[in-house]
């Protein structure tokens, strides 16, 4: 009998694990054969740890017992993958192979089959994927080398099997014709400048409106206003980028991962906070929503004229996200099935067909509420925020300007019964049903805690009046320099500073495998995105107000600036691309955090670059063409150069009400 040291069995796995050559002078696997940086490679470790005797026992055990063997011809030798088709190389499962640890001891009850270690191998179910002559079926195919198997066909494919639809062709028309605008606009552009050399500024407003050049000019031309709010940049932009990491994650996990166990280790530890705690970020987006409608509306007039221009008001707000949301989703439905192809193709087909059936859902922002699959399935939040913009009259009516004197009271009044009343509604909604803090915490509910609580216009309420709040206060002092003292500031960063910390922290312990306290988790549905939302609204308050300091200096940095006027783009965008991305991979993805990090950073760039060619091409014509409808007619470019002009498209995510569109 005996019991095999770790670093001894280790040594076994490294020697399985390296790459090599059979010919018919074969000779020991050795590192410095293998090598040509031997120096890098702690050599004598190999040398050392050889013992035949050890091996031989070893061996055996591993060969009369299955349940030592799978571990190892799991993550060993297999036939390379498209041998017929040049490649001569498989890899194995490297790490699955060096993280096999072993402690044997050799007695008979060795020798038996376990299956402790292994666990429930005879009843789980593997999917796999089958090559069939075209004209079998799978249960004729597999009859004739199985016929006790028991199988379930998941679904098959032929070359050339996505039939060509009428909204394809709505598609290629419709971009088309796009096209041809930005090619004719461009091309005015660019004669009248450089070979016509006439000015600028008699340029005809309509006919370069679809100009790339003139839009990149405007896109990339950061000229803020006396009362724009600088910092917002910088959190707009690091919440999109909070955003795309978390669906990096999530979108990841979906499809095959080699090692799905180990993910359940990670999410409780705490490396995995700045994942778990990303939903935050779309509270961000609410707060902000919340402070940018108050912020630019009140200044604007009376009671009187706003209840007056009240369709305007709705108007404005739904035309400022129609064309992009628009695009979006015709590209959904459309050419995203045929832009590419893979194993899970499948997962793609269901988010276009989603689109077909719902995209009226998606352009009425019903979705959260209408019956049916979600087109976009992150427009959600598009759906909410829309519906918060509904009712937010009732409370901007009384944050104007009442024509005769006086009218504080009534504002404050107005925002602090709000905020009252969205709490109090969600607090009684969530203790009544009992919904579990987060849906990793509960996966058998997830389908309920989603539709009823997380994209619940009721339970996403709060940071939105919030905002409102802190809105209505940063409207009261445009103007006035509000003098706090040192420690009365210092309070107020170090609560904001507390509620942010919590609100991420406390998902360490609600994600251990042995939590379970349902008080806790409706307390925190209740209360935590409000936490969140208070902290990020002083934030802005005191940057606006000069006690933010190196945040402040960090948030109102230029590198900000695209990012946070593309992302609005960015959001309807990344989530499609990688879904097809992820549809197409042709082996399992092998999880580390590290992995996360580096497919986040393609994620990113790919969404950034989409985002720039849509905005070009969709966005910033039509912004342009909604400013020309509500001024009336189309006038020459006269007020300024391009990169002078702080009042157009794009510029205007900075001015007025189109400042609360770029999120």
């Amino acid at each position: 009998m005996f019991k095999s040291k770790t670093w001894l069995i280790l040594l076994f796995i490294n020697i399985l694990s390296c790459n090599a050559n059979f010919d018919n002078n074969v000779n020991a696997l050795r590192n410095k054969d293998l090598s040509p940086q031997r120096n890098l490679f702690d050599q004598d470790l190999y040398d050392d740890s050889l013992d035949p005797d050890l091996c031989d026992k070893q061996l055996s055990l591993i060969l009369a017992n299955t349940t030592f063997a799978l571990p190892f011809l799991d993550a060993g030798f297999r036939v390379p993958r498209g041998i017929l088709e040049g490649n001569l190389v498989d890899l194995g499962n490297y790490h699955q192979c060096l993280a096999i640890r072993q402690n044997i001891e050799d007695t008979p009850q060795s020798r038996e089959i376990l299956t402790s270690d292994v666990p429930m191998l005879s009843s789980m179910a593997v999917t796999v994927a089958l090559c069939i002559p075209k004209a079998c079926s799978t249960h004729q195919a597999l009859s004739a080398v199985a016929a006790s198997l028991d199988f379930t066909e998941d679904y098959c494919r032929l070359p050339g099997d996505k039939p060509t639809a009428p909204v394809d062709y709505v598609a290629i028309c419709v971009f088309s014709v796009i096209g041809a605008l930005v090619l004719f606009s461009t091309c005015y552009d660019l004669l009248y400048v450089f070979l016509y050399k006439k000015d600028p500024k008699e340029k005809s407003t309509l006919y370069i409106c679809f100009s790339v050049y003139t839009n990149t000019q405007r896109l990339l031309t950061f000229k803020a206003g006396a009362d724009s709010l600088d910092c917002l940049d910088g959190i707009r932009a690091i919440s999109i980028i909070w955003v795309i990491v978390g669906h990096t994650h999530s979108t990841a996990t979906e499809f095959p991962i080699q090692n799905l166990l180990r993910i359940s280790e990670w999410i409780q530890s705490y490396n995995s906070l700045w994942i778990m705690a990303a939903p935050l970020s779309v509270d961000t987006f609410f707060m902000m929503s919340g402070l940018l409608c108050v912020y630019t509306v009140a200044k604007k007039g009376t009671r009187r004229s706003f209840l007056k221009n009240l369709p305007l008001f709705y108007l404005h707000r739904y035309l400022r996200m129609f064309p992009l949301l628009a695009a979006a989703i015709l590209l959904q439905a459309s050419l995203a099935h045929h832009v590419a192809d893979g194993p899970f193709w499948s997962t793609v087909a269901r988010e276009v067909d989603s689109c077909r059936q719902s995209w009226w859902i998606a352009l009425l922002h019903l979705q959260n509420y209408v019956s049916g699959p979600i087109c976009l399935g992150q427009t959600w939040y598009l759906s909410v925020d829309m519906q918060l913009y509904w009712i937010s009259p009732l409370v901007l009516v009384w944050l104007c300007a009442p024509g005769r004197g006086g009218g504080r009271r009534a504002g404050w009044c107005a925002v602090t019964l709000a905020v009252l009343t969205s709490l109090l509604a969600a607090t009684i909604y969530c203790f009544l049903n009992d919904f579990p803090f987060h849906p990793i915490s509960n996966t058998g509910n997830v389908g309920r805690y989603m539709q009823d609580y997380y994209i619940n216009t009721l339970t996403r309420a709060p940071p939105f009046f919030i905002g409102l709040v802190f809105g209505y206060a940063l409207h009261l002092w445009r103007d006035t320099k509000i003098e706090l003292s040192k420690i009365l500031v210092g309070i107020l960063w170090t609560l904001a500073g507390a509620l942010t910390s919590f609100a991420v922290f406390v998902h360490y312990p609600i994600l251990q495998s042995d939590y379970d306290n349902q008080l806790l988790d409706n307390f925190l549905n209740s209360y935590m995105r409000s936490f969140w939302a208070i902290g990020v609204g002083w934030l802005v308050f005191a940057c606006k107000h000069g006690y933010g300091g190196p945040i402040n200096w960090f948030l109102s940095l230029r590198l900000w600036k695209l990012p946070a006027r593309l992302s609005y783009a960015m959001y309807l965008l990344h989530m499609s691309a990688m879904i097809i991305i992820n549809s197409m991979q042709l082996s399992p993805f092998y999880f580390t955090q590290w992995n996360l990090i580096f497919t986040f950073f393609a994620d990113m760039v790919l969404a950034i670059l989409l985002a720039v060619v849509l905005t070009l091409a969709v966005d910033a014509p039509f912004s342009t063409l909604q400013k020309m409808l509500f001024e009336g007619g189309a006038k020459k470019s006269n007020q300024s150069s391009p990169l002078q002009n702080n009042n157009v498209q794009i510029i205007d995510a900075y001015k007025d009400q189109d400042l609360e569109s770029y999120k």
